[in-house]
């Protein structure tokens, strides 16, 4: 795993590095890791060298933590931006840049375990076995690669990153097994949609983060907000 550590202090940096390199010791995998003391430092290599993961202090001089995490999230939206800080004031900031999570100093063990075991965790292949229309064969999509799932003319379709597949089965079925996973919602009466996918909220749709747009259902509308809230929230 390729990260990045960007922190004005250097007992910070390596604080967080030598816990980062104890975590990974520990579950006998690799991490490489690169210290920048200022954003300019970091944007003179980004976004050509890329990372999984960036842990960002807020309160830098010059660029300001949040200003990197936009200029991150604008090049490279799957990149995990962490940030480490010693207050809470800019945690409805961190949403913009959807922030995986956010650690107020000073860093322990405890929290890094717990961000890298759901990052890890989360990398897994789950996977949807599913029986194309089409092509009349049978495939596994990554659960992680969903945007939503629709029925229209009593066909159930899948949306992907970069394709939309036609498949057999009952939509009611499709929802029992998504909605297992705490990242998808029923937000409309015949759409799931993959919450991890949601870059912005209108008065009444989702946006995700391919510029496509799903409606809220208005009766539920509140409940469902709220439930996507939670789930952001429960990252932070």
């Amino acid at each position: 795993m390729k990260l990045a550590i960007i922190d004005d202090l250097k007992h910070d940096i390596n604080r967080l590095k030598n816990i980062i390199s104890e975590y990974f010791d520990n579950i006998k995998e690799t991490a490489n890791i690169d210290c920048y003391f200022d954003g300019e430092s970091f944007l003179k290599d980004f976004p050509e060298k890329k990372y999984d993961v960036v842990f960002i202090d807020i309160y830098m001089n010059k660029i300001s933590g949040i200003e990197m995490a936009r200029k991150i999230f604008f090049f490279d939206k799957n990149c995990k931006i962490v940030f480490t800080t010693t207050s809470n004031n800019f945690a409805a900031e961190s949403y913009e840049v959807k922030a995986y999570s956010y650690i107020i100093k000073p860093v322990s063990y405890s929290k890094i375990s717990f961000i890298f075991d759901s990052l890890i965790t989360k990398k897994a292949e789950i996977s949807l076995n599913v029986d194309l229309i089409s092509y009349r064969s049978r495939i596994n999509i990554n659960l992680n690669h969903i945007l939503y799932i629709d029925i229209i003319s009593r066909t159930v379709n899948i949306h992907l990153l970069d394709n939309i597949l036609p498949v057999k089965g009952k939509f009611s079925d499709y929802k029992t097994r998504l909605l297992e996973y705490s990242s998808f919602i029923e937000c409309f009466r015949g759409v799931i949609v993959n919450m991890e996918h949601i870059e912005n909220i209108s008065k009444n749709d989702f946006i995700l983060d391919n510029g496509e747009t799903v409606p809220i259902r208005k009766r539920y509308g509140l409940d469902i907000r709220k439930r996507y809230m939670k789930y952001r929230l429960n990252k932070i």
